[in-house]
């Protein structure tokens, strides 16, 4: 029922005219109440959301006929989403995962009461191909597995009757679209929600590369004042033209309104109009990053016949930002160091088909940490995160999967790959948290032809696109062409790893840094792997594809790596490799099939490595004490080292009943070369000092007897 007259028929009741005035004056009151319902706009109910993620029949087979609405799917299973058919072969080794075609059906009723609306189903993700189905009808094809895409299915669907959904959901190799190949498992299904959208025929579009059609662009921000245009697609998907009116307000992070525009425009039947509006703010409230991540929100409302038809509320974090080739990242005129993980969406047993719960869970971890930014890798990331970015205060680097190679032999992968950067920039391009666009990651990794045509391509694309923000890339090897093309550039380097030796990584920095003096350049990866339960007291460095990845190497190399890091502050941002270890079905090595075992977590997310502690050391001051090697359970050799990461003022530890002397460090390590235990089990204990508190460690460590 229409707000507006709801409430008339409310104060009209004779019981509440009784309660706020005498009855004198309740015809004044009624008087006073139409008045303001004249002025303002009947609020109606606008779009409806409905998650369709229950209950769907899903068959992992190429099938004939399977769209139909008579084919029988009484034998399917029975999943929820989000879902993928590899979360146990994608996970186990030996790249012999299923790529080829999963089905998917539903049966969805919608109820009279809709009639007349437009109805559109979103899939925010299903990789790679989907073919989409309703009633029995072909609706379109999208490809590509980690933008969100939406179908227009009005003409469709009937309105009191049940309605069959099919999705045909292929990620076979010999699509050949971005990625082709890359060090993670291509996790087939429908790997985010679906939901559909019931809207007015006038109404804000959601068909614009799968975005909200809402575009808030900074055209100039300082700290005296803020120059914005929001824009607004809306859509007439009626018979006839309408005018309408499109109500736009600012609105500050504690909902008080401070800035409002209303503007008049008409609107032919079945056609689109943009809507621009500026806005300018003195002396905004800036998002800060971490400091302080300030969000105003821009409420857009469409209006006919002063009845609300849609509204979209979008995040505004005002900030702006450079870099320079000496100095590194500013934000909001102050140098603010770019320091995180990359991270892929996957979970043990789950692969890509994760809950909201499990992000949530992952970016509480990587803030906990003390991330002040993050690489998305490999490929857009649900809008979870970016929402989660904005409100921490978290810069973004996100990417397409443009990996390892290219493909020439069709117009095909060229014209993916630039969809998925406009679905990329489309989906994203109000989230403050976002910084960069990630063009392409070690490109020429593997043989194929030349990549720079392409790279020139994204690059314009992507500042026609946003002329906001900056673009880069993550390479590999050094001296590239394709490398000089984006606004910045980054190295994938993994000495004392892949290649050299750890201490080549400082010497490789300085050599890169002669050579290309006025380049603006990063660490997009650098890491080991590392199995929590494998150990060594004297470590060296193991072979990468081996089954030995002891915890301590991968402390050292970081320790190592982290200290020529901060040496450099050119570097306008460095991302480890990586947040958590995940499913790359090809690998076999460090004792896990399957896996890459570089993550500072586990997998399974139970068990933080040392090197997690060694980085929240360093990218925090809540104070914080932790025992190294807690995992290393059983000695033989009663002559031990006992190394601590902490970011106390000074540290103790107590080994049984001994005390060794409190000692100070001004790299976050502190160790003790001359501990001895005893036969048995040994107490150790690590105490933290700052500030009048003292923070507490211990862990247990069994000298067993040489026999």
């Amino acid at each position: 029922m229409v707000f507006g007259i709801t409430l008339l028929q409310f104060i009209l009741s004779h019981s509440y005219l009784s309660r706020i005035a005498p009855m004198g004056n309740q015809l004044k009151v009624f008087f006073v109440v139409f008045a303001l319902l004249q002025a303002c706009p009947v609020v109606a109910q606008t779009r409806t959301v409905m998650e369709i993620n229950r209950d769907w029949k899903f068959k992992k087979e190429n099938l004939d006929d399977a769209q139909k609405t008579s084919f029988d799917d009484s034998g399917w299973g029975t999943i929820s989403l989000p879902h993928t058919w590899n979360h146990s072969d994608g996970q186990d080794g030996g790249n012999n995962y299923y790529r080829g075609v999963g089905w998917y059906r539903k049966s969805v009723d919608l109820p009279p009461a809709y009639t007349g609306k437009s109805v559109y189903l979103k899939f925010n993700s299903a990789n790679c191909k989907t073919d989409l189905y309703v009633n029995g009808a072909f609706i379109g094809t999208h490809i590509g597995g980690f933008a969100a895409f939406v179908f227009d299915i009005t003409k469709q669907v009937s309105f009191g009757k049940r309605n069959t959904i099919v999705a045909k959901v292929d990620n076979s190799n010999s699509i050949l679209v971005p990625p082709l190949s890359a060090d993670f498992t291509f996790f087939g299904g429908i790997t985010r929600s679906v939901e559909l959208l019931i809207l007015d025929p006038i109404h804000i579009s959601p068909n614009r590369s799968g975005s909200c059609g809402v575009f808030v662009t900074q055209n100039k921000v300082t700290g005296a004042g803020a120059d914005i245009t929001v824009s607004t697609l809306v859509d007439n998907t009626g018979p006839t033209t309408s005018s309408i009116g499109v109500a736009t307000k600012i609105l500050t992070g504690e909902g008080r309104v401070l800035h409002s525009k209303n503007s008049s425009v008409r609107i032919a039947g079945n056609s689109s109009q943009n809507v621009d509006q500026l806005f300018s703010i003195k002396n905004p409230h800036l998002w800060n990053g971490k400091k302080d991540p300030y969000l105003y929100k821009v409420l857009v409302e469409v209006i006919r016949h002063r009845t609300k038809t849609d509204s979209i509320t979008q995040p505004l974090g005002l900030r702006f930002y450079s870099v320079d080739k000496d100095s590194g990242f500013y934000l909001n005129g102050t140098r603010y160091p770019l320091h995180g993980v990359a991270f892929h969406e996957d979970r043990r047993d789950k692969g890509r088909a994760i809950s909201m719960e499990d992000r949530k869970q992952d970016l509480d971890l990587l803030n906990e940490l003390g991330c002040t930014y993050l690489r998305l890798a490999h490929y857009q990331h649900d809008q979870f995160v970016y929402d989660y970015c904005d409100e921490k205060g978290i810069i973004v680097w996100t990417e397409i999967p443009v990996i390892n190679n290219i493909d020439t032999s069709t117009p095909l992968y060229a014209d993916n790959a630039r969809q998925q950067l406009t679905e990329l920039i489309r989906q994203n391009y109000n989230h403050p948290s976002v910084c960069f666009w990630g063009l392409f990651n070690e490109i020429d990794y593997k043989p194929g032809p030349d990549p720079t045509p392409l790279v020139r391509e994204l690059n314009s694309l992507a500042h026609a696109l946003d002329s906001t923000r900056l673009t880069t890339a993550a390479a590999m090897f050094d001296e590239r062409p394709e490398h000089w093309i984006p606004d910045l550039i980054s190295w994938n380097k993994y000495f004392g790893w892949y290649v050299g030796n750890v201490k080549d990584f400082g010497r490789w920095l300085d050599s890169i840094r002669a050579r290309h003096p006025d380049l603006k350049i990063g660490v997009s990866e650098y890491g080991v792997g590392a199995n929590t339960q494998d150990h060594s007291q004297n470590p060296r460095q193991p072979n990468p594809g081996g089954p030995f990845h002891p915890e301590e190497y991968q402390n050292l190399y970081h320790e190592t790596y982290w200290k020529e890091i901060e040496a450099r502050p050119f570097l306008y941002a460095t991302s480890m490799w990586v947040g958590f270890d995940f499913s790359s079905d090809g690998r076999n090595e460090g004792k896990n099939p399957g896996v890459n075992d570089k993550g500072l977590i586990t997998q399974d997310r139970t068990v933080k490595k040392d090197a997690y502690f060694f980085y929240k050391a360093n990218w925090n001051d809540e104070p914080m004490v932790y025992i190294t090697s807690r995992r290393f359970l059983e000695r033989q050799d009663p002559h031990v080292e006992v190394k601590i990461y902490s970011n106390c003022d000074s540290v103790q530890i107590q080994v049984n009943d001994k005390k060794y002397a409190a000692i100070v460090s001004s790299d976050h390590i502190y160790k003790w070369n001359d501990v001895t235990l005893t036969s048995g089990t040994n107490k150790i204990q690590a105490l933290g000092y700052t500030n009048g508190r003292i923070i507490v460690d211990t862990c247990s460590w069994r000298l067993v007897e040489h026999r």
